[in-house]
């Protein structure tokens, strides 16, 4: 291939403008094909590296046909280029650096803007919010024995049940059916709800690890804990995806006595 990289990084500079203008790349007349038709560009999990993707119908005018994007996660992007699994991509310049230390055969082409990066926020930034304010509602009710209120969730919900534990202090008690922990040893220590926890040992989500994490830190910190890992079940075997009946049986029972021991019923 005979092209400079300045007319390459030329090229990948423009790509965002023609998808925005509408222009169509056409072929460079003057260019001689390139001496491979494949290129194998790194497919990065962030927005950082969307660049590549913008430049495809550029890339394929400049004789590249064979566009292969190779599933990368940001660990694997030096690896996947020195190994030779991929041809192209973005990437820290940290990473780089230590890579061509240590002598690897990688050529830095240009630098990417630092201005790619950005503050994404869900509707979970108030669930936690949303979630104390129940809890007050309830204490607000006539009907209702404010030190008798627990949490309960499953998978997503299951880790809010966590999530309001560590910030409402006055629940009598938390459930979570295989919801994500967390392992800070300082936070975990702040924790002063109960908590009986039901966790798919073939989880591939919420690994069994961080659930022997929390665990073994809780105890040390002398928390009220009992997680239980069922060796066999996956992710949300106590729900309709998953569902395997034995256990779920096990933990809905373990949950109803965990239940009424902290509401005293």
């Amino acid at each position: 291939m005979t092209q400079s990289r300045r007319d390459f990084i030329h090229g990948m500079s423009v790509a965002g403008v023609t998808a925005l203008t509408g222009l169509t790349p056409g072929p460079a007349a003057a260019e001689p094909p390139p001496e491979t038709t494949r290129l194998r560009v790194v497919r990065g999990p962030s927005l950082c590296t969307a660049p590549p993707f913008v430049a495809e119908e550029l890339l394929k005018s400049e004789g590249f046909t064979e566009l292969q994007y190779i599933p990368t996660d940001i660990a694997g992007i030096t690896k996947s280029l020195t190994a030779g699994t991929t041809d192209i991509g973005l990437h820290f310049a940290g990473p780089l650096v230590i890579e061509l230390d240590a002598g690897q055969p990688i050529v830095l082409l240009a630098g990417d803007h630092v201005g790619c990066f950005e503050l994404f926020g869900t509707e979970r930034v108030r669930a936690i919010r949303d979630l104390k304010a129940a809890v007050a509602f309830l204490k607000s009710r006539p009907d209702v024995d404010g030190s008798r209120i627990a949490s309960i969730g499953w998978c997503m919900g299951g880790g809010y049940s966590l999530s309001l534990a560590l910030a409402e202090p006055t629940l009598t008690g938390a459930v979570i059916y295989y919801g994500r922990l967390l392992t800070d040893g300082g936070t975990i220590a702040s924790l002063k709800v109960p908590l009986l926890g039901n966790f798919g040992g073939k989880d591939q989500g919420i690994p069994p690890a961080s659930v022997q994490e929390f665990e073994t830190k809780a105890k040390a910190a002398g928390k009220s804990i009992d997680f239980k890992l069922y060796p066999e079940a996956g992710h949300g075997f106590a729900s309709i995806s998953g569902y395997r009946a034995d256990d779920a049986k096990d933990a809905d029972a373990r949950t109803d006595a965990f239940l009424k021991r902290v509401l005293k019923k």
